[in-house]
């Protein structure tokens, strides 16, 4: 009894094993769809965002350039759209209707 155990317990590790491979593959390969994903993402809005003058239509580019580029693996481009948003936030702030949700919510994303 104790080898028939034995051998179940030995098939039953060999499956765990087989299946946590492949779970590490379909993670890695999913990591790249994203990456590639955030890349072709910036492509498309950056132009965008340079001809945007608008403040509260850069913040709604920059509050998904930002975390796009971090997802992208540029991480200067981050820091620097999410210091882009903390700039906007603030001078919205003291547009009328526009309020200090703005400038909380750039400071939320921008600090992500």
């Amino acid at each position: 009894m104790s080898e028939k155990k034995s051998k179940i317990f030995k098939i039953s590790a060999v499956i765990c094993l087989m299946l946590s491979f492949a779970l590490v593959a379909s993670a890695q390969e999913n990591q790249i769809d994203i990456k590639l994903l955030a890349q072709k993402f910036l492509e498309v809005n950056e132009p965008k965002l340079e001809q945007t003058k608008e403040l509260s239509k850069r913040l709604f580019l920059l509050k998904y350039l930002a975390p796009a580029a971090l997802s992208a693996g540029e991480t200067e481009k981050a820091s620097d759209f999410a210091r882009q948003i903390f700039e906007v936030g603030q001078k919205l702030e003291t547009r009328p209707g526009s309020g200090p949700s703005n400038k909380s919510y750039s400071i939320h994303t921008g600090n992500i």
